[in-house]
């Protein structure tokens, strides 16, 4: 698991409310919060995602840096997609040495490559207004009940770090489709947001993840 983002956050009553609802992003928000939903297959509302009117006591918020004014919604879409894809990095380095199949290997060396690349581009956007981002442990120590659709558990790391071939690859398709889906689902909530930088990251990643849904698909056929 990536911990290399480790720094504290303070998070409001408001912001947790509105990180619970992510539990399943994996389809299309709502405008308003429509209760906390553990299935992770699945989006109910969430209020403030992409919105600049959530009330928040982090010091950062709605502030306007070198990537336009982010609001409450747009910093809590980087604070948990960071950890979120620090586990696609992580699963897609294993890959690079307990998977033989040419296919999967240029699969993850290039979802390695892009994630890391988003990762990058994020921790810009929190660090230009003095927000914080973390591994996710400690984001589910700092939102107790959080769940990111697509997180991975640790014990899913670790039975794939002890698997090698064909028993990796079916492992690692497995962990990565949930993963791409978490992805797609946390990107579309924040869709909404007047900030054009993040909606078009969040456009492109929509575009992109969905894409190699398909594409990781494919290979199971294979």
């Amino acid at each position: 698991m990536n911990t290399k983002f480790k720094k504290s956050i303070f998070v409001t009553a408001g912001l947790v409310a509105a990180s619970l609802a992510l539990a399943g992003c994996a389809s299309t928000a709502n405008n308003g919060m429509a209760g906390m939903n553990h299935d992770m297959g699945s989006m109910s509302g969430m209020s403030g995602m992409g919105s600049d009117s959530a009330e928040s006591s982090t010091p950062t918020s709605s502030a306007t840096s070198n990537y336009g004014e982010l609001g409450d919604g747009d910093i809590m879409f980087a604070q948990m997609m960071i950890p979120h894809e620090s586990q696609a990095i992580d699963m897609s380095t294993m890959a690079l040495s307990n998977s033989t199949n040419t296919k999967l290997l240029a699969f993850a060396k290039k979802i390695k490559a892009e994630q890391e690349s988003e990762v990058s581009t994020m921790t810009a956007w929190l660090e230009s207004i003095g927000a914080t981002s973390y591994g996710t442990q400690e984001a589910e120590h700092q939102m107790p009940g959080m769940e990111i659709a697509g997180t991975v558990t640790d014990a899913q790391l670790t039975a794939m770090s002890a698997s090698m071939g064909t028993s990796f690859d079916k492992l690692y398709v497995k962990n990565m489709l949930a993963q791409l889906e978490g992805c797609v689902g946390m990107a579309k909530a924040v869709s909404a947001t007047s900030n054009v930088n993040v909606a078009k990251f969040a456009g492109d990643v929509v575009k992109t993840r969905s894409a190699e849904i398909s594409e990781l698909k494919a290979l199971l056929t294979k």
